[in-house]
């Protein structure tokens, strides 16, 4: 209940309770066989220096660089995109949903702080297929939430690839105010 279990561990507490039984000895020795081998393993890997830490960033030009800073006292919400990136770094960025689903949690939390006003990003990818949701549902509930809509022409967390379909600024900013944004 309190870590993810690996396969090594599971196996060696397997083995060292089947090495109780009376268990024909050609069985006892592969499995104490295998159990040498993951602890050599073992062994080996705390050998292993990891000399470089890097970080992830935003790609170089990307406007997420700036994009994803909020003003100071303020903090945002992500989701799953390059702009979860902000989340590791020191841009006010504490929380994450899935995609399509960023900021709708405030709906909930904003009754519950004192906390006046939130903002949440969201690529414009997640925007065209399921973001514009949130949104609405954003104006729906009458929270005070700012939406930074983070346009890069991609869905490049999750390869590179085009928005689904075309949705230039113009055509994005007409929807949000046909929705009285």
């Amino acid at each position: 209940g309190h870590y993810e279990f690996q396969p090594e561990p599971i196996a060696k507490m397997l083995a060292a309770r089947f090495l109780q039984l009376d268990l024909p000895e050609n069985l006892r020795q592969q499995i104490q066989n295998r159990i040498d081998l993951l602890q050599k393993a073992e062994r080996e890997s705390r050998r292993v220096l990891d000399l470089a830490d890097r970080k992830p960033y935003f790609c170089s030009g990307c406007p997420h660089n700036t994009s994803t800073v909020v003003p100071e006292g303020s903090r945002a919400l992500g989701g799953i995109g390059c702009h979860y990136i902000a989340v590791s770094l020191d841009r006010g960025t504490e929380t994450f949903s899935q995609m399509g689903g960023e900021g709708v949690s405030w709906a909930g939390a904003s009754h519950f702080t004192n906390e006046k006003h939130i903002f949440a990003n969201l690529g414009d990818g997640t925007y065209f297929h399921s973001g514009y949701l949130a949104i609405r549902q954003a104006i729906a509930a009458n929270i005070n939430i700012t939406y930074k809509i983070l346009y890069n022409d991609a869905v490049a967390m999750t390869g590179g690839q085009h928005v689904d379909g075309h949705l230039s600024v113009a055509q994005l900013t007409r929807q949000l105010d046909a929705e009285g944004i």
